[in-house]
């Protein structure tokens, strides 16, 4: 699941000058959050896991997940209270994309496999419901973190919802990426742009 031009060793490699967040999202909580992320790398590539988790107890971590690369699952490390209540369950301990139709998971592993990789960040616009119906759209960004040995590959996954009137949908899809793209941290970004993923009904999640 992680190829790429690099490996976990790579992670702590200075980032080139000239390519440093050359994408940027647009959702202020987003852009907050990847400011957030880069003032704490210091002269590294990608922070430490112990360190983001030092830094962004109140602000950011209500809203944000944390799981580990672990050939083809990505488990959940950290959920926050606020995924709690939008995702509708906890899911600590678990496969972050059980739930998903195989070719959808395919696709989702193979984007967060690709900011472990290269590394770099990814961020996007999902449309939701919510278990309770609620319909969001959600702006998410995804950065890579790595253990204070470099031993394994941590994703950190922060996302900022507003309610959203979107009749068009018709209640048949409960999780559709409106827009994603990557973000080049200083190691380059993937010649092709992140998969879409669209789910066609709600399932357990």
């Amino acid at each position: 699941m992680v190829a790429g031009p690099s490996r976990v060793a790579a992670l702590r490699e200075a980032p080139a000058p000239n390519q440093d967040n050359l994408g940027r999202p647009k959702s202020i909580a987003c852009a907050a959050f990847l400011d957030h992320w880069t003032s704490i790398r210091g002269r590294q590539l990608v922070p430490t896991l112990s360190r983001f988790c030092e830094t962004a107890a109140t602000t950011f971590a209500p809203a944000s997940s944390i799981v580990e690369l672990q050939d083809n699952l990505v488990i959940v490390r950290f959920q926050g209270a606020e995924l709690l209540q939008r995702w509708g369950r906890d899911m600590t301990g678990s496969d972050l994309y059980d739930t998903f139709s195989y070719y959808y998971r395919v696709r989702a592993l193979s984007n967060i496999g690709k900011v472990a990789a290269y590394p770099c960040g990814y961020f996007g616009l999902n449309r939701l419901v919510l278990p309770d119906g609620a319909r969001v759209a959600s702006h998410f960004i995804q950065m890579p973190l790595v253990s204070g040995d470099g031993a394994a590959a941590y994703i950190v996954h922060f996302a900022s919802t507003e309610p959203v009137d979107d009749p068009a949908d018709g209640g048949a899809n409960y999780y559709r990426t409106q827009s994603a793209a990557w973000i080049d941290v200083g190691a380059g970004v993937p010649p092709k742009p992140p998969h879409l993923l669209n789910l066609m009904k709600a399932v357990r999640r």
